[in-house]
């Protein structure tokens, strides 16, 4: 059992949905060398055969009633398909699994025998199917799907243990049952995603310029090297805009007097979950002081690229300086490197 659980390769729902699709989703994303990609007609048949692969690997551990008569038929996968749901975990070209990601309401999950974890905004993944090449192809698809969502939920058959097993294993917690169109259970399941820390940036504005901070003295610093705006988390039980007249104060010796937030950043790195309040700032007093954190300068708006920051930060600055309507964006990154950005 142990092994079949690791190679967390087992089921979810026998149900088709809706017209549900990503906020500006990528067609494309890499994710710890995996490739993920929406399913193309072309690979339609190398995908029938691992779900056939799937269907016998479900026999074989005594799940003999879900997905049965063929399911999931060739017609729902090109449903799948042409609804850009259905995706292919890769590695230099070669399918490893699929799985269907629905980002937002599916009508299956508005009875629960049960309690969801919280109504809040979600995704679904169904049809996922391993071609039993690699292993945690499971946890790969769960791990994309929060890119997008903070909550994640899945069903599966009662009789597919190796499924319920796995899906413990990544953290999901049962939350009841549900019923499928035809009126047949299964037992559904829920993770969500905790934000491990709040945080406020704020761009004092002066003559067209940012107040930016090169971080350059702290030992340890995960910001050493980059140009950013000022800024930090949460202290107690401080709101956001406390966090940023506070964090102004101790970095800058500024005097905010007003303020309004811009926007929410979502930065996902490996496992950890910032929520970062933005700012622009321009009523504000005072005279500037040293920062034990780095050297505060004023940079020209025009210019600010051609310092070194983020790559994240040149996705949501332009939102900032074009005074955009409040923005909602999540970064991902993988050592380092941007791998994702979905505003939401």
């Amino acid at each position: 059992m142990a092994e079949l659980v690791d190679a967390l390769v087992s089921e979810a729902s026998e149900e088709t949905h809706g017209s549900s699709s990503l906020l500006g989703h990528t067609n494309f994303m890499n994710y710890l060398n995996y490739q993920i990609e929406l399913t193309t007609v072309h690979e339609l048949d190398e995908v029938m055969a691992i779900y056939d692969s799937a269907r016998l690997f479900m026999r074989e551990n005594n799940n003999h009633e879900q997905w049965i008569n063929g399911y999931p038929s060739k017609e729902i996968i090109l449903q799948d398909i042409a609804l850009k749901q259905s995706y292919v975990i890769k590695r230099d070209g070669i399918i490893l699994a699929v799985f269907a990601f629905i980002n937002g309401h599916d009508e299956t999950y508005d009875y629960i025998e049960g309690k969801w974890l919280n109504e809040e905004r979600y995704g679904v993944i169904h049809r996922i199917a391993s071609a039993r090449k690699e292993k945690g192809m499971l946890e790969v698809a769960v791990n994309y799907a929060f890119n997008f969502v903070n909550n994640v939920r899945i069903d599966t058959h009662k009789d597919n243990v190796v499924m319920q097993t796995a899906l413990k294993k990544l953290g999901f917690i049962e939350c009841g049952v549900i019923y499928l169109k035809d009126g047949n259970p299964r037992i559904a399941y829920q993770k969500t995603m905790t934000i491990n820390r709040y945080s406020t940036c704020c761009y004092l504005k002066r003559d067209e310029k940012y107040l930016l901070l090169f971080r350059n003295k702290k030992k340890n610093d995960y910001n050493k090297g980059k140009w950013i705006g000022v800024g930090g988390g949460l202290e107690g039980q401080e709101t956001p805009d406390e966090c940023a007249i506070r964090e102004v104060k101790e970095e800058t010796g500024l005097d905010v007097h007003s303020l309004k937030c811009a926007g929410e950043v979502d930065f996902i790195y490996d496992s950890f979950f910032e929520k970062m309040y933005i700012y622009e700032i321009t009523d504000f007093s005072g005279n500037i002081i040293d920062c034990n954190e780095g050297e505060l300068r004023w940079i020209p708006i025009k210019d600010i690229y051609n310092y070194p920051m983020w790559e994240g930060d040149k996705v949501f600055l332009p939102l900032l300086i074009n005074h955009q309507s409040y923005f909602r964006i999540r970064l991902t990154y993988e050592n380092d490197i941007l791998i994702n950005t979905q505003k939401y």
